[in-house]
């Protein structure tokens, strides 16, 4: 009998310690910023593969570099009762400097495979949460995660800036049911593969978004070496950002970097008009700041022929020929929902081949030939509806106002044609 006691608490401690192993508990949040990134660390440390971390209910202050979860399949919890993981305050985000930015106020970083993300809160992040590589360093690497099968689910994202997501790997990474409000970038994927479905994305106060403003709400483009290709943007419902969904190639990306397979489908997209924020300062503080809801953009290809100008350092190489190689085609843009659009909503520069469908466009601003003229010589990131010479015409334009950029602009400025 003492036999089969012994042999039943060893069984049980072992249980129990597997079970530690498995389920592992984040202590409650103190508000300290080093005692929570510790006690975040250490259930990080602990937690085996199959394992769940999770938090206790309440605030941690974990704002600082970004905390690696190397080890895969895990899921990290936040309690029923709330769990908030905090960057920095509000007056520490509006006086960095942009190289502090985007180091000193990270979150979470995945780097791992099949790891999962569900039900916390991120607020005040200058990167709430990133999927990629291992980091070798304190430094963000920025390399692509080659395993893939992330969740991220069921989430709250707010006056932050993204979640961006760098992936090269079969297995898609799914970004489905979460709340962002209130964000400089919803969604950055640079890669492949990667599914944003059903999301709510809306800005109802732009004033707190810090360091910009509502800008773009998903953004898609490739990695260096890695084609955007097999993304899925569906279903989404995106209010307030200047641009809802854009694909794009630039300059970064790669010589004849390609981003092509890609949907955007189904999604509802309601633009509202905004001012440039006071922190820009003049010219700009208090103008009209407007955007493209859905923005098919090749500015390799746009650079290389004219369309777009861009400032080269004087010490900078010359765009290299390569540029010529870089696609942005085979895309399916179709079934979604536009309102509110400032001159014009589904815009394409360089991007040829891609299926434009059966999207529903109602209530488009007309502009003036002044603001025709302001916005066509803006630079085309979230600032006004990019490179254009003429009025779309909403009867005519696919029957969905499609426009499309020049290649080369005449020297009367009003030939167009398809790129």
């Amino acid at each position: 009998m003492r036999l089969g006691v012994m042999i039943l608490g060893v069984l049980l401690v072992t249980s129990c310690a597997a079970t530690d192993r498995l389920q592992v508990v984040v202590a409650p949040p103190t508000g300290d910023r080093e005692h929570d990134r510790a006690s975040v660390r250490d259930a990080f440390d602990r937690v085996q593969p199959g394992g769940t971390v999770q938090f206790s209910v309440g605030t941690y202050v974990i704002g600082g570099e970004p905390m690696e979860l190397r080890t895969s399949d895990v899921t990290l919890r936040g309690d029923f009762g709330g769990t908030v993981l905090r960057g920095c305050g509000d007056a520490q985000l509006a006086s960095m400097s942009e190289e502090d930015y985007f180091g000193s106020c990270c979150g979470l970083a995945l780097s791992g495979g099949r790891q999962q993300v569900r039900a916390l809160t991120f607020e005040g992040f200058t990167a709430s949460l990133t999927i990629l590589a291992p980091l070798e360093s304190s430094a963000r690497s920025g390399l692509p995660n080659t395993e893939g099968g992330h969740v991220v689910e069921g989430n709250t994202f707010r006056n932050s800036t993204t979640v961006e997501v760098h992936v090269d790997a079969d297995a898609a990474v799914l970004i489905r049911g979460n709340t962002f409000r209130n964000t400089y970038h919803a969604v950055a994927i640079c890669g492949r593969n990667v599914h944003v479905l059903n999301n709510d994305v809306a800005a109802p106060e732009p004033w707190q978004v810090p360091f910009g403003w509502p800008s773009i709400a998903i953004g898609v483009r490739p990695d260096p070496g890695v084609p955007c290709s097999g993304n899925r943007i569906e279903g989404n419902a995106i209010e307030g950002h200047t641009d809802a969904v854009i694909l794009g190639v630039l300059p970064p990306d790669g010589p004849g970097a390609v981003c092509e397979g890609n949907i955007v489908r189904g999604n509802t997209v309601r633009v509202r008009p905004l001012v440039y924020p006071e922190f820009v300062g003049p010219p700009l503080a208090g103008q009209p700041l407007s955007g493209v809801p859905i923005r098919l953009l090749n500015l390799q290809q746009a650079v290389l022929e004219g369309t777009v100008k861009l400032p080269i350092p004087p010490d900078s190489p010359p765009w290299p020929a390569a540029f010529s190689q870089s696609a942005l085609r085979g895309n399916v843009i179709e079934g979604n929902y536009i309102t509110g659009a400032i001159g014009v909503a589904i815009e394409l520069i360089h991007a040829s081949d891609n299926q434009i469908a059966n999207n529903r466009i109602e209530g488009t601003v007309k502009l003036a030939p002044e603001e025709l003229a302001r916005l066509a010589s803006a630079p085309p990131f979230g600032i006004g509806p990019g490179f254009w010479r003429t009025q779309p015409d909403a009867a005519s334009a696919n029957g969905r106002e499609v426009y499309s950029a020049p290649a080369k602009a005449s020297s009367a400025g009003t030939e167009d044609r398809r790129p």
